[in-house]
C-alpha cells in the first residue's frame, strides 16, 4: 500500500480531524514517493512499526468502526506507525540531546500517579518501548496532552506539555519535519487551549 497515496487520502477525508490532515501533509514532506506500507490482518494489534524492517504494517480487520470491540480509526493507526518510524529514527542515538531531554521528561511524567492509565506506561513493555509509545501518544492523544499540560516541569516554569513541544519541534526538526509557523503546530497548539 502506497504510503502517500494513503496520506492523501487522509487528507481529503471527512473523517479524519484537523490535527490528522495536518499531521498528513507534513509528513508528505518527508515520505518518499515509492515508499510503502503492509496489510498484515493477522497481526494482534491494529497497526505496527518494526525498527528492524522500518516498515509499518496495518491490520484491516482490527481498524475503523466495529460492533464488537472498541478499535481505532484507520486514520489514527496509519498515523500513529509512521510518527513511530520517524521518531525512531530520531531517538537512534542514545547519546543525542533530544533522546536524552526526552527521557528526562518522560521520568518526570512517569512519577505522576495519573500517568500509569495512558499506553505508554504499560509494565509489559521495557523503557525503550514505553520512550517510543510516550513520544507518539503526547503527539497523538489529547487526553494524554491534557494530563501533559497540568504537570509542572521541574522549577522551569513550564508544564511538561509545552517542556514536550520544545524537544518534538526539535526532534522533528532533525529528521527533517520543521512545524515552527505551520498549520500543524497551531493544531497541537489549540489542544490545550
Amino acid at each position: 500500500l502506497n504510503i502517500r497515496s494513503s496520506l492523501q487520502i487522509i487528507i481529503d477525508s471527512d473523517f479524519a480531524t484537523d490535527a490528522e490532515k495536518e499531521l498528513a501533509k507534513t509528513l508528505m514532506n518527508v515520505i518518499g514517493a515509492e515508499e510503502t506500507m503492509d496489510i498484515n490482518n493477522t497481526m494482534s494489534s491494529a497497526g505496527g512499526f518494526s525498527p528492524e524492517t522500518e516498515r509499518v504494517s496495518i491490520n484491516m480487520n482490527a481498524v475503523g468502526y466495529k460492533d464488537d470491540y472498541p478499535s481505532n480509526p484507520i486514520e489514527t493507526v496509519i498515523l500513529h506507525e509512521l510518527l513511530h518510524g520517524q521518531i525512531e529514527r530520531a531517538l537512534q542515538d542514545p547519546n543525542s540531546e533530544y533522546t536524552r531531554s526526552m527521557k528526562s521528561l518522560f521520568a518526570a511524567v512517569k512519577q505522576n500517579p495519573n500517568a500509569n492509565t495512558f499506553y505508554a506506561f504499560q509494565p509489559d513493555m521495557d523503557e525503550d518501548e514505553q520512550l517510543r509509545e510516550f513520544v507518539i501518544e503526547a503527539f497523538t492523544n489529547p487526553s494524554f496532552q491534557y494530563l501533559l499540560a497540568s504537570i509542572p516541569y521541574a522549577k522551569s516554569g513550564k508544564t511538561t506539555w509545552q517542556k514536550f513541544l520544545d524537544i518534538l519541534s526539535s526532534l522533528l526538526k532533525s529528521v527533517g519535519i520543521d512545524v515552527e509557523g505551520t498549520a500543524l503546530n497551531e493544531v497541537i497548539n489549540q489542544t490545550t487551549e
